[in-house]
């Protein structure tokens, strides 16, 4: 989320969307970075709603505690 807001300035999606073609046909934000941007965004909500390979603890997680 840093380096979309570094190379763009908002987390506004149209904003973002609009922008990136210019930012990367000009060189001002290279590949490598969107990928990195992209891949942490994912990963991101992979490990928030506890998907695949992070779903074996979440039944875990959920049971209550037995008196």
């Amino acid at each position: 989320m840093l380096i979309i807001w570094t190379y763009v300035g908002t987390f506004n999606f149209d904003d973002i969307f609009k922008a990136l073609p210019g930012l990367l046909s000009s060189g001002a934000m290279p590949y490598a970075l969107l990928t990195a941007a992209g891949l942490g965004i994912f990963l991101g909500c992979v490990g928030k709603s506890a998907q695949f390979p992070l779903h074996v603890w979440l039944p875990d997680a959920m049971e209550a505690r037995h008196p």
